[in-house]
């Protein structure tokens, strides 16, 4: 997706979806560090 941002395909649509996507990988990085943080420190 974030090969056509830029271009002249590039759409708000398009925008949007890799803001949601990004949002959702953020997530879920927080949550496995919640997660394996704990146990590295064991």
């Amino acid at each position: 997706m974030l090969i056509h941002v830029g271009q002249a395909k590039d759409c708000p649509e398009l925008r949007e979806k890799i803001r949601k996507l990004r949002r959702t990988c953020v997530e879920a990085f927080k949550h496995t560090a919640q997660i394996l943080l704990p146990q590295v420190k064991r």
